[in-house]
């Protein structure tokens, strides 16, 4: 029984020893490694841009319709066509729009059949009134007016004598007659005196109210307005007639018909849509009150699809919005882009992915953002004071403890790294901890003062300090059992020029450009 009880104790000791070493090795803290990580200074184009979002759109759409209730009788063109001003789209019921047009020009004819009867009456009328006048104006004249006057007091004395002679005659017949004749010398004697007193006068001036009352019934009816409402009607009835037929206002590309032949419809319902403006599309966006300010007419703005974010097209800004928009407490303003080019790959209604090229320089010196750092107030890079050549360790050899030849890509680096730490860790064993870091020596790297110019967030202008060629560090990178951990190198450096400070990995020359359009 004794002897059963040893056996389990010293199985437990085995067992508890065994996990205890498997833990040991396997939550012990891993190795840590850093590499240097260089970029040759190299000439590019550096494009700083403003991105938004947007979609794509026709320059102009405008929606067709009838303005008048009908049904349509036939669609001449078909969604794609393209369409020239004055062109006819698509056409009316005629029917009841003829009747009414051939009724106004009946009532038309009829009115004027009565006009020129009444106009040929005005006229009889008119010259019967210049005739009067002519004939009081002739009446009126003193010395015409002074012979008629003793003319009739002449009547008037013959008058009384022949009465005289008659009654001396006794013939009854004759006193009679006599006495009627010196009666109508009486009456002419006084007509010519009033005439002669001023009625001569007056009929002057009825006559010339006649004869201007004559004047303005022919002018009015010269003027044919009793024929307007009749010709109103006609013209009416001939346009409802034209406006039967749909022509295009300008030319353009029909989009859509979202009625049929044989619908009837009211003078609101939009018959086609017509694309104007001509074949370039344009695309329409949003940018923020921050942004707004940096965008103007005549920019360049790279466009992509979201079903092909790498195929760029060219569009030129043509407008951008005075006012802005407020959405939920965020204003944005809209930036209208026009495409360079015509294209089957973009389609209105598509969404887009806008780049709108604020600033730019070509072929310029360029390094990484990531390699431009700051000591107190001054920009640099850190030089490598000793390039790497042929047989000669390279930084990143001194940084890692060992030779390189040659720069290594980090799958490269990390394989090394890899072999390097099982290398090491059999070597050293237990003299050397496990998680030590290796830091590279003094003056394998010198800080030099750069002046920069635009950055676009992937790589930095650099106007001087720099020479094509060069090799500057870009950043480290931190390995543990082949695992690679970068960090931005982009910190202060506090530590004197010629010192290797400490630093995460930059990674050279990364990002993808855009095409320049």
């Amino acid at each position: 029984m004794k002897k059963k009880w040893v056996i389990t104790l010293v199985l437990g000791v085995v067992v508890l020893g065994g996990g205890g070493f498997w833990a040991y090795q396997h939550f012990q803290e891993k190795p840590q490694q850093t590499s240097l990580m260089t970029t040759t200074v190299k000439k590019g184009d550096i494009i700083q841009e403003i991105t938004a979002t947007g979609t794509v759109m026709y320059p102009e759409e405008v929606p067709l319709a009838f303005e008048q209730n009908g049904k349509v009788r036939e669609i001449y063109v078909k969604v794609g066509d393209a369409v020239t001003a004055g062109q006819a789209l698509a056409q009316m019921d005629t029917e009841t729009l003829q009747q009414e047009v051939t009724e106004s020009m009946a009532s038309l004819k009829e009115a004027e059949l009565n006009w020129q009867q009444q106009k040929v009456e005005a006229e009889g009328t008119l010259v019967k009134a210049r005739q009067a006048l002519r004939t009081a104006e002739q009446n009126a004249d003193p010395a015409y007016l002074q012979n008629q006057l003793a003319i009739a007091e002449q009547s008037l004395l013959i008058a009384g004598n022949n009465l005289a002679a008659s009654q001396l005659s006794g013939d009854e017949s004759s006193i009679l007659q006599a006495k009627t004749a010196l009666t109508q010398a009486q009456s002419d004697l006084i007509n010519v005196q009033n005439t002669y007193n001023g009625g001569a006068e007056q009929a002057v001036d009825s006559a010339k109210a006649d004869l201007e009352i004559a004047e303005v019934k022919l002018a009015r009816l010269q003027e044919r307005t009793s024929l307007a409402q009749a010709e109103t009607a006609v013209v009416k009835a001939q346009e409802n007639l034209a406006k039967a037929t749909l022509v295009a206002p300008s030319d353009g590309v029909i989009i859509e018909i979202p009625v049929k032949e044989g619908q009837t419809l009211s003078d609101t319902t939009t018959v086609l849509n017509l694309a104007t403006g001509g074949e370039l599309l344009i695309v329409e966006s949003y940018v923020s009150q921050d942004e707004v300010t940096k965008i103007k007419t005549g920019q360049k703005a790279n466009i992509s699809l979201d079903s092909a974010p790498e195929d760029y097209m060219s569009a030129t800004v043509t407008q951008v919005a005075l006012k802005g928009t407020t959405t939920q407490n965020v204003t944005t303003f809209q930036v209208t882009m026009q495409m360079d080019e015509v294209t089957d790959a973009i389609r209105p209604g598509m969404n887009a992915n806008v780049g709108i090229i604020i600033a730019e320089a070509k072929d310029v010196l360029i390094v990484p953002s990531s390699a431009v750092q700051t000591q107190g107030d001054q920009k640099g890079v850190l030089l490598l004071s000793n390039p790497p050549s042929s047989g000669s360790p390279s930084p990143e050899g001194q940084m890692q403890g060992r030779p390189s030849q040659r720069e290594q890509v980090p799958g490269e680096q990390a394989e090394a790294q890899k072999e390097q730490a099982q290398g090491e860790g059999a070597q050293a064993g237990a003299a050397e901890p496990r998680n030590s870091e290796r830091s590279a020596p003094q003056g394998t790297a010198q800080f030099v003062p750069v002046e920069t110019g635009l950055d676009d967030g992937t790589n930095v202008e650099i106007k001087s300090g720099l020479t094509e060629g060069q090799r500057i560090v870009a950043g480290t990178r931190t390995s543990s059992s082949g695992s690679n951990t970068n960090a931005n190198s982009n910190r202060n450096m506090n530590s004197p020029a010629g010192v290797m400070p400490g630093m995460g990995g930059g990674g050279g020359f990364g990002g993808s450009a855009r095409p320049m359009r």
